[in-house]
């Protein structure tokens, strides 16, 4: 897959949870991995994203409401804008 083909940034970061959940298409989920291969800015979110998700599922004694997963990483997208750390 070239360059060319590669997903935007902003399409696989608001599909992440989704790509992490498995709940995207086998082709779609593809185009991001190969995003996900091949750039520096996302790849780290995705493993961010993935340990955070890890450790409340391993903290939490119910299951994750996905409107609560939603809301934290769009705080975390609004923070990594504002150039937080």
């Amino acid at each position: 897959m070239n360059g060319a083909e590669l997903l935007p940034c902003d399409q696989v970061i608001a599909q992440l949870w989704e790509y992490i959940d498995g709940e995207l298409s086998e082709e779609r989920a593809a185009l991001v991995r190969a995003h996900l291969d091949a750039c520096a800015h996302c790849f780290p979110q995705h493993d961010y994203q993935r340990a955070f998700l890890g450790f409340l599922r391993l903290h939490s004694r119910s299951p994750i409401a996905p409107a609560l997963r939603q809301r934290v990483f769009e705080g975390l997208l609004r923070e990594d804008a504002a150039g937080g750390s």
